[in-house]
């Protein structure tokens, strides 16, 4: 087949500018604010016809799927729509279908392909980001030559259209179950196949036995004190498992340590999403240490894992799942067990490259219906809120870096037309304040974790020095934990935040005054470009005044520690 040289189209496509011209019969602040409100992140969902896709359907996504596309978080929206591989052993089954007119629980490809073209155009031009969920080749945990010996696996020439688009940006999520579910699907693409376990070689987790992963939470006194079995449709009720969480940055400043966690484990108003839908036999990640970063893709000669401008960047686990001994399951004794459960691929690390992110999760049964069910009908919601809310933070994580990035920036100087900014922020406030409120606004949007890691990424990028102050993993001595070179963080990004808003402000107000003027022939541009360079110039301010406050601050201790009076 034809191999892709050229990029991948749909990753140049995110508007690089905005015009807004004067004369419109009716001057709206919100005219801007919907303008600035329109970005949005393509994904499509690849199923085989095991997995359903119906909102009613118990064994699928259509739930998934519909939450994503009713959410917005900040100025990004989502457009979904879902491509079929049907599970046939033996011949083809047929000729690419598009059904361009499909509705809610319908597919728009049937017999779907990822080097499928369609008038002329690959498919995958379409789109800024995958979720895989595969069940192909059986649940019968056979051998792992089941794998490969239908039509339906992903083929050679497939996964070199899939490298091609991965390494240009795309993003990839992908999951399976217990055994070799979802490995003929998945088993061979780039990282997907080595950050999770999908074949009897991998050292698959089985359905049965001791050693299965089954994180079924028992719920009554009964099922805790082992006097009743936890039965297997305790994964549909409204109780969820527990997971630990693995801080991914640690903030020193002054006594406190602040530990975060990964980006899409972290909510808005609830913190860290420390909590999955349990099922019965869960499938398992692969640690990194036990990756041949080394070796070659499987169906060429191209390193799995690139090193990037002399760095390879390399998957990480977030998140791990922690299983109690229990003999009162319905499915048998099990073993107590840590099993890694989400891995993560930045392939973008070193802020140089565009290689697609990539995540992987133990099993489809966190996102099925049939275990959200019970979580969405509980009378307390933040259950249901903090899982719902991890599958809209794969979706913005993973999306390319150019349109990552641009989004963040649109959505800065959207800030500049809603509440707070628009009826808070007067000319005459404090620099702090202005931070602190564009802060407040954001978090609720992206979080805590999303505003720290913008803030901070753009810090390290003109600063690395100051990075290295803040970032200190861990302190080797215990009784020694007091870092007086660390003032409060949050105030740098305050002060950051601060003058992101008042270096974007000219740029607003030019905006504004357009948009009030009654002459058809009076317009302004925003180039993506501008709006960029205006926030790392607030970014180097913001910091330039951190720092001579801090400098201040030091110089008076000074003086008055060395005071004899």
């Amino acid at each position: 087949m034809k191999k892709f040289e050229r990029p991948f189209k749909i990753f140049k496509e995110s508007p690089k500018n905005l015009i807004f011209t004067g004369g419109e019969p009716v001057f709206s602040i919100r005219d801007a604010y919907l303008r600035l409100s329109t970005r949005k992140i393509r994904i499509l969902m690849v199923v085989d016809t095991s997995v359903e896709i119906g909102v009613n359907d118990g064994f699928g996504i259509g739930r998934v799927t519909e939450l994503l596309r009713e959410t917005r978080v900040g100025c990004t929206e989502f457009i979904v729509d879902i491509a079929q591989r049907p599970t046939v052993f033996g011949g083809d089954p047929g000729d690419l279908v598009v059904n361009n007119a499909a509705g809610p629980g319908e597919a728009k490809y049937y017999n779907f392909r990822f080097n499928s073209v369609h008038d002329g155009e690959l498919i995958l031009d379409n789109y800024h980001e995958m979720f895989l969920f595969g069940f192909a080749p059986d649940n019968f945990a056979g051998p792992d030559t089941r794998i490969t010996d239908h039509y339906w696996h992903t083929t050679d020439d497939e996964l070199e259209v899939i490298e091609d688009w991965m390494n240009a940006g795309g993003g990839i999520f992908a999951t399976g179950d217990h055994d070799y579910l979802g490995a003929s699907m998945c088993h061979q693409i780039p990282r997907v196949g080595t950050m999770r376990k999908w074949t009897n070689a991998d050292g698959v987790p089985p359905i049965d036995g001791p050693t299965r992963l089954d994180t079924n939470v028992p719920v009554s006194v009964g099922q805790i004190n082992g006097s009743i079995d936890i039965p297997n449709f305790n994964e549909s009720d409204g109780v969820p498992q527990l997971i630990e969480w693995i801080p991914m940055r640690t903030i020193q400043s002054g006594l406190f340590q602040t530990k975060y966690p990964h980006e899409i484990l972290c909510h808005p108003t609830h913190g860290v999403i420390n909590v999955m839908p349990d099922h019965p036999h869960e499938g398992c990640c692969v640690e990194p240490g036990d990756i041949n970063f080394n070796a070659n893709v499987k169906y060429g000669t191209s390193k799995e894992y690139p090193v990037l401008d002399g760095f390879q960047p390399k998957p990480r686990i977030i998140a791990y799942g922690n299983i109690k001994a229990k003999d009162n399951h319905q499915k048998g004794s099990v073993n107590a067990a840590r099993f890694p459960m989400i891995s993560v691929y930045d392939g973008r690390e070193n802020n140089t490259s565009n290689t697609g992110r990539v995540v992987v999760d133990s099993t489809w049964h966190h996102w099925f219906n049939l275990n959200l069910v019970g979580l969405e009908a509980a009378d307390d919601q933040t259950n249901w809120e903090k899982i719902s809310r991890f599958f809209v933070n794969i979706a913005v994580w993973i999306a390319p870096k150019n349109i990552f990035r641009e989004y963040c920036w649109w959505e800065l100087l959207r800030q500049h037309f809603t509440y707070p900014a628009l009826r808070e922020i007067q000319p005459r406030t404090p620099i702090l304040e202005v931070g602190i409120t564009l802060r407040d606004s954001l978090t609720r949007s992206f979080g805590k974790c999303g505003v720290t890691n913008l803030v901070y990424t753009h810090i390290c990028q003109i600063r690395p020095s100051i990075c290295e102050i803040y970032q200190i993993p861990e302190f080797p001595d215990p009784l020694d934990p007091i870092c007086l070179t660390c003032p409060p963080f949050e105030i740098l990004e305050a002060l950051v935040l601060g003058n992101i808003f008042r270096q974007t402000e000219k740029l607003a107000s030019s905006i504004k005054e357009v948009l009030y003027s009654q002459k058809k022939n009076v317009k302004v541009g925003v180039q993506i470009e501008e709006l960029e360079k205006l926030a790392l110039e607030g970014t180097e301010k913001g910091v330039e005044l951190f720092a001579n406050q801090v400098q201040k601050g030091f110089d008076e201790i000074g003086k008055k520690i060395n005071s004899r009076y």
